[in-house]
This record gives structure tokens, sequence and C-alpha cells, in this order.
């Protein structure tokens, strides 16, 4: 967890996929968890984060994880 918030807070606004994955893949792991409010958080993060690579597939993907959370 701590290894994928480092990779949030240190790539945000890049150009790279890395971030947004790392909040994907977290708000997965909360899903799993049934903690659902920081998964919500964690999709709505992926969301939010523009002008990278995979763009469309992550955001397919944490579209997906938050209709399934409603």
């Amino acid at each position: 967890i701590q290894a994928y918030q480092k990779t949030i807070d240190l790539g945000s606004g890049q150009k790279t996929h890395f971030a947004a994955r790392s909040a994907l893949e977290l708000a997965q792991y909360f899903e799993k968890m049934n903690q659902n409010e920081k998964a919500k958080t964690y999709y709505n993060k992926a969301l939010a984060m523009k002008g990278h690579d995979y763009k469309e597939s992550i955001d397919q993907k944490a579209k997906a994880g938050l209709s399934r959370l409603k």
C-alpha cells in the first residue's frame, strides 16, 4: 500500500501510467477488502489523472469498479 501511495504521490501529473495504475490497483485491493469508500476514492483518483499512457484502459476499469460499488 505504501509503495502504491508513493507512486501516486510522485507520479501524478506525469505522462506515464504508473500513478494511475497504482491508484487502480489500490482501489481494487480495497474493493476486495470490502473497504468501499477507500476503493471509490482511489477509483476516482485514477479517473482524475490526465494525459498519461493507457488512459482509456485505466479509466474503463475504474468506471467499472465504481459501477460495482453503487
